[in-house]
């Protein structure tokens, strides 16, 4: 095979192969620690903590009115500084997650300066880790669209709490136990994330989701309720199972393609805006491995021409034995990576 164990991912329009590459073997350093890492994830925590009352911040100093973050100690080492600092730049970065790049970085800038004498070093210090945030932001990103694109998914699904069956914290714990039976038992797989609604604070989760038929326990059943957002009669479809043991639910149905991809949009909305991590059932592989045929390859692409676009219609191999040509069918039995 010209290009074997090659990982596949699907941008939502094509499959795009990743030839294998030689493992280079590099000599790891060993850096010695001058900080013990319990000792030194006691002083973070000692940084970030609260004092208890007004009193305490005026005697100790150690917290800023605007920010709500602490001072480093100046007697820390650089190891410890520097984790420190990114301690407090993470933070005040989900503080203000919401704001444009231009004015965060003004945000971000005003709120470390305490931190350090030189403008260009705060500057630097700034930019990097503003990188780094992007950087994350785009590889979670990315991550996302290749584990859904190789993935089939039946509905769009919103779990509200419920005050009455529930504490905040009970509700979180209870519904992603039950979520991840479901995934375990039944084969379910669900990409999700958790959210408050913008005028009543209300906890939700809102998730796209493959459910296989017949292990949906309970029925499904249409009512007619006021949406305070709308401000109109609108028709749900609940399960009698969730709405027991959880409350309110939405079972919406995706039919094409398109629903699917507002689904995600959804999704990706909440998680720009309130930088919530996203939520993955297991087993929702990021490529699956198969073994390219030069005849499949359209053209190559990506940085420095390394990756393959391939025909709609590739044949799949698994150590040479043919699969079949790539379709739902073929894909699941594949071996998968992430």
């Amino acid at each position: 095979m010209p290009y074997p164990n090659a990982k596949v991912y699907s941008d939502g329009s094509h499959y795009i192969a990743i030839p294998q590459q030689p493992n280079k073997m590099r000599k790891k350093v060993q850096t010695k620690k001058n900080t013990d890492s319990s000792v030194l994830e006691k002083q973070v925590n000692e940084v970030l903590e609260k004092p208890k009352d007004k009193q305490e911040v005026q005697q100790n100093n150690v917290v800023d009115d605007k920010t709500n973050l602490g001072n480093i100690n100046p007697q820390c080492n650089a190891d410890a500084r520097e984790t420190m600092l990114k301690a407090i730049f993470d933070e005040a970065y989900k503080q203000n997650y919401s704001q444009s790049r231009s004015q965060l970085r003004h945000i971000m800038l005003d709120i470390m300066s305490k931190h350090f004498e030189d403008k260009e070093k705060l500057a630097t210090f700034v930019d990097i880790n503003l990188e780094r945030k992007y950087h994350n932001y785009s590889s979670r990103m990315t991550r996302l669209y290749r584990k859904v694109n190789l993935q089939e998914w039946s509905h769009f699904c919103t779990f509200t709490y419920d005050s009455k069956k529930h504490t905040e914290e009970s509700f979180r714990k209870k519904l992603s136990n039950c979520l991840k039976h479901f995934a375990n038992r039944k084969g379910w797989r669900y990409i999700g994330v958790w959210e408050r609604a913008p005028q009543t604070q209300r906890l939700h989760f809102h998730g796209l989701f493959y459910i296989p038929d017949g292990t949906l326990p309970g029925k499904l059943i249409e009512t007619k309720d006021y949406s305070i957002i709308t401000k109109q009669v609108q028709t749900t479809i609940q399960s009698t199972y969730f709405n027991e043991r959880f409350g309110r639910n939405d079972f919406e149905e995706l039919d094409t393609s398109i629903f699917v991809e507002r689904a995600i949009r959804y999704i990706v909305k909440y998680m720009e805006k309130t930088g919530e991590k996203i939520v993955y059932s297991r087993h929702l592989p990021t490529y699956i491995i198969s073994d390219i045929l030069e005849k499949d390859v359209i053209c190559t692409c990506g940085l420095e021409d390394r990756k393959l676009l391939l025909a709609d219609d590739f044949s799949c191999y698994d150590e040479g034995c043919y699969m079949g040509k790539v379709s739902p069918e073929v894909i699941a039995i594949l071996r998968k990576a992430n």
